[in-house]
């Protein structure tokens, strides 16, 4: 269907209007304009809401990947699982025995 307005000058502009399926609530409807997919804001707004939501799964599901893949820097051993993000040493031992190394190391390092 192919409509046309008016401006303020009497200029006419041509208006293609189309048939479309909305993706949000399937009902059908006109559309104005190239870029029109979806029929009203309600149905916009709950597909970027449908959108986010996929999005923060996913970034949560790679989060906890890697999470679960850390190993201690110390030792090598593989950390246990969901703890705390910033954990750089599977138990106390090895943050300690970290420590001491770098303390040692640093000691030598000054007397040179």
């Amino acid at each position: 269907m192919i409509a046309y307005r008016s401006d303020e000058r009497g200029d006419q502009y041509r208006l293609l209007r189309r048939l479309l399926h909305c993706p949000h609530c399937k009902r059908k409807f006109y559309g104005r304009g190239r870029n029109v997919k979806i029929c009203s804001p309600a149905c916009l707004q709950a597909e970027r809401n449908k959108t986010r939501r996929e999005e923060r799964k996913n970034f949560r599901e790679d989060r906890l990947s890697e999470l679960r893949e850390r190993t201690c820097e110390h030792c090598g051993e593989e950390m246990p699982g969901l703890e705390r993000a910033s954990r750089r040493y599977c138990s106390n031992r090895c943050r300690q025995a970290a420590h001491r190394a770098r303390a040692k190391w640093s000691v030598r390092k000054r007397r040179r």
